[in-house]
């Protein structure tokens, strides 16, 4: 049971368990709860995302948006940001499904 809520068999568990499915090459990929980033310069795998949010949750802030028709949330490392603007969101490899 602990290896499908890790590593889930297809795209509509991994939605069922709260995982992120984003595009990615003639596929998706499945992003675990809480490890899309933003700033996602450094990571791995990265996607375009067009911000219409920022909230403080109080120990983070995370940053609203849309990749690929998709609504998003990742938890945001940088400065202000502001709807509208365009930032890379990303996750790594060894993180996603």
């Amino acid at each position: 049971m602990a290896e499908v809520v890790r590593r889930p068999p297809d795209p509509g568990t991994a939605a069922f368990l709260g995982f992120t499915l984003l595009p990615r090459g003639h596929g998706v990929v499945a992003v675990p709860p809480g490890m899309l980033r933003a700033p996602g310069g450094d990571s791995g795998l990265t996607w375009e995302m067009a911000v219409t949010g920022l909230v403080d949750l109080g120990s983070h802030r995370e940053v609203l948006g849309m990749v690929a028709g998709m609504r998003v949330s990742a938890r945001w490392g940088g400065g202000s940001v502001a709807a509208g603007e365009r930032v890379s969101a990303g996750a790594n490899p060894e993180d996603v499904v």
